[in-house]
């Protein structure tokens, strides 16, 4: 069943679950992650920033794309903590976004990359991640580039633009001024990247009428199709359909003219053959905004049967990419509401009709024989959530199947336990309206005796230590023999203990892998293979495991992997101790709160340690952070400051989740780095303000070039008799045009002006709306903040 949603330096925002420290501190791994830009172009190098959790300055980058290299890697950025606004209310006890770094790494991928998603993963002496997403595009790639909230211009189409919904309420918006009258498709590459929004597409003309708004409720991309007139202005419309954001929110917005086929009757065709076709999609007949049939001649090039073949296809409506996948034979057509017998091996492509519930197939079985049931509408790109039930010949049901792993689409296997008839009752499951595109294929055929061994994609092994990588094996077709495991692609030092043999029968296995203590702390890809003997045939099968990072995927394939990504690990040479850690700590809003922490250092070990914040916290952050603090060699004890926003309400709690990160030298001589999870959280319970900052809050017109006054009043606590620095923060973009210099007010003023100074620019003429911050310094080291907005419109001199 496809699933369906449920909605429900400054701050920061994805969801996931309460984090929880156990009494016990653990090593921290890495995890992933997003890159940025995520699209880079065949025949391309570029700049590319690799996101993610928990890095440190030793990663090991791993691409599953032998066209792709990386010729230059950094180190680990700041943290990019999310700017304002941020949730209050309900919303204020969501769970965190973890919070990234970004790796810079020069990419290069070659002329002959294939287009499409490319897995890439990272790697620590602390243990590997899962695979994030990359795209490899062969048309013309731009980055968002924009001025405040306004809409970025892009240029004639087609044209990808690479974005990403930074903040929280943040809209995108784009403008497009086709050339040509006709239909203009959008579609929206978010969940297929990895980033775990749900997006909203929506196109508006100059006018403000909405022409096509689609969100992905269903989980999916949205994509859109419309009527464009020549020469007029479209608006395209991105966000976050609860307006949720963070720099984890990339996407790739892709803009071409013509219609959008989603899917065909047959749903898969033969290669070297021409097949009469009817595509289905939106305006591929008429060139209205419509979905619609169209007939046509497909002839795929020679390719192999089970991969999927892309074209243009020139339809009435304009020209319009059609993926479509390729069979050794043609499929049979059903075309009647009747049950339809198979003669096995046999295939179909089917399409329910509106009214129908249910479609059935049935043939003849052999007692104590294995069949297999696949039924496919995802995979080929029909709307229906398709479920399956086999019946026996005496109407028991021999098996009942509705989401095969990783898809809604449907897998059955059994063996029949009767001779005679069986029944597949295939049904659709989504409760939508049927249209043409309510297609899909069934393959019923005897299973083979064969196998799959099914592993995990990540194993971590102890420098001098062993692992076992846990081994599934599905047995098909009554095969139950032996199963003979390798492993190639091992680091030195990794080798596998003894001769590993699966017993006959078995449906699990614990492969050993054992690492010397002299060896290199390092990460390979490897892969695990199968041998077994069957009727005296040797079959050979390599491992496969779950892939990751692609959150809306159409075929089963695009969900496994046979690469499996080993780290080796070092354990940190320390433990990370929170002093009174069963204690709840008053703190003022607006201040920094330093929080002791004991460093047990194992014996011999000296080296410099980092104290940092953990990418995942606990709670909405609001602008909760805290900086990369460095604690000198054979230091035993550090404060950890956490600045806790004025804004912060005071009736729930708040956590801060701390991390140490040393480097330590392994057996070859190489520096890695080792993290270390505090044994606790430092809790917070809030209290009232120290310090606050008012400048009075009407819009401010100032003519470009002018100079213009900020008065101010500064109010403290008797608890802070401090001098307070107040100073305007200027964005970037505006730096060049607008400065001001900060003012100093005593403990015993409370009021002052700020004097700003401005010269023309008529590129940043319009609204701003810029930061008044006021710092103090609690007892001489801890920053004491308090900010209130600024809001003013530079307009022109003359």
């Amino acid at each position: 069943m496809r699933s369906r949603i449920r909605l429900g330096v400054v701050g920061f925002s994805i969801a996931l679950p309460l984090l929880t420290v156990s009494s016990a501190s653990a090593q921290q791994p890495p995890s992933l992650g997003y890159a940025w830009p995520p699209v880079i172009r065949a025949g391309e190098t570029r700049e590319v920033k690799l996101g993610g959790y928990d890095f440190t300055p030793d990663m090991q980058v791993f691409l599953h794309e032998p066209a792709l290299s990386i010729t230059e890697q950094g180190v680990p950025g700041d943290f990019l903590i999310t700017p304002p606004p941020y949730w209050f209310g309900l919303r204020a006890d969501d769970p965190a976004q973890p919070i990234p770094r970004e790796i810079p790494v020069t990419l290069t991928a070659s002329p002959e990359t294939p287009a499409g998603l490319v897995p890439w993963q990272v790697a620590n002496a602390n243990g590997g991640t899962t695979t994030a997403m990359l795209f490899v595009s062969r048309g013309e790639e731009l980055i968002e580039q924009r001025s405040r909230d306004f809409p970025q211009e892009l240029p004639a189409l087609p044209v990808g633009v690479s974005g990403r919904l930074s903040r929280i309420a943040e809209v995108d918006r784009y403008t497009i001024r086709p050339e040509a009258g006709g239909l203009v498709t959008v579609d929206l590459m978010a969940r297929r990247l990895g980033a775990a929004f749900y997006g909203a597409l929506k196109v508006t003309d100059e006018a403000g009428r909405v022409l096509a708004d689609e969100a992905a409720a269903d989980g999916d991309d949205p994509a859109v199709t419309f009527v464009a007139e020549a020469g007029r202005t479209y608006t395209i419309h991105v966000n976050d359909i609860e307006y949720r954001g963070c720099a984890a929110f990339v996407y790739r917005l892709a803009v071409r003219r013509g219609p959008r086929i989603v899917t065909a009757f047959p749903a898969a065709i033969p290669p070297g053959q021409q097949s009469d076709v009817e595509l289905v999609g939106y305006g591929i007949a008429t060139g209205a905004p419509q979905l619609e049939t169209w007939r046509t001649t497909l002839s795929p090039a020679a390719t192999d049967p089970g991969t999927l073949w892309t074209h243009t296809v020139e339809t009435p409506g304009g020209p319009a990419p059609c993926s479509i996948n390729v069979i050794a034979q043609p499929d049979t057509l059903r075309t009647s509401a009747e049950p339809a017998t198979l003669q096995l091996p046999q295939s179909l492509s089917a399409r329910m009709q509106d009214g129908e519930t249910a479609h059935q197939y049935q043939w003849q079985a052999t007692k104590d024989a294995f069949y297999e049931v696949k039924v496919e509408s995802r995979a080929v790109g029909g709307s229906l959530d398709v479920s399956v039930r086999v019946m026996a010949p005496d109407e028991t049901v021999a098996v009942e199947i509705d989401d095969a792993p990783g898809t809604s689409d449907a897998l059955a296997r059994f063996q029949a336990s009767q001779e005679g008839t069986y029944t597949a009752i295939v049904r659709d499951l989504s409760g939508r309206p049927l249209g043409p595109d309510a297609v899909y294929r069934i393959e019923v055929a005897a299973t083979p005796p064969d196998y799959k061994l099914i592993v995990p994609q990540q194993a971590n092994l102890p420098l001098g230590g062993t692992f076992q990588i846990p081994v599934t094996v599905q047995r098909f077709g009554g095969f139950a023999g032996e199963i003979r495991l390798a492993v190639d692609g091992l680091p030195p030092g990794v080798t596998v203990d003894g001769d590993p043999l699966v017993p006959a029968g078995a449906a699990a296995f614990n492969l050993p892998l054992v690492c010397a203590a002299d060896a290199h702390v390092t990460a390979a890809m490897i892969n695990i293979l199968g041998e077994a003997e069957q009727d005296g045939a040797t079959l050979t099968r390599d491992a496969t495991a779950p892939l990751t990072g692609n959150l809306s995927p159409q075929r089963i394939e695009s969900t496994e992997t046979k690469s499996i990504l080993l780290a080796v690990t070092m354990p940190p040479p320390f433990d990370l101790q929170l002093v009174d850690r069963n204690s709840q700590r008053n703190v003022d809003r607006g201040t920094t709160y330093p929080a002791l922490f004991n460093i047990v250092r194992d014996e011999g070990y000296t080296g410099e340690i980092e104290l940092q914040m953990a990418a995942k916290q606990a709670r909405h952050r609001q602008g909760i952070r805290g900086p990369i603090i460095k604690v000198p060699a054979d230091q035993q004890s550090a404060l950890y400051p956490c600045f806790m926003p004025e804004w912060l309400s005071t009736d729930i709690t708040r956590r801060m989740v701390v991390i140490g990160v040393a480097p330590v030298t392994d057996p070859t001589g190489e520096t890695r780095y080792v993290t270390r999870l505090a044994d606790a959280r430092i809790t917070m319970i809030l209290e009232g303000a120290l310090l606050k900052l008012t400048a009075g809050d009407e819009l401010r017109i100032v003519p470009a070039g002018s100079s213009f006054e900020i008065p101010f009043v500064v109010s403290r606590s008797p608890k802070l008799p401090e001098s307070a620095t107040v100073e305007l923060i200027i964005p970037d973009e505006l730096s060049a045009t607008v400065e001001a210099d900060p003012v100093v007010i005593g403990p015993e003023t409370e009021s002052g002006v700020l004097q700003v100074r401005s010269v023309p620019n008529e590129l940043l003429l319009g609204p701003w709306n810029l930061t008044l911050r006021a710092t103090a310094l609690q007892d001489g080291q801890w920053p004491v903040v308090s900010e209130t907005p600024i809001e003013i419109s530079i307009t022109d001199s003359e």
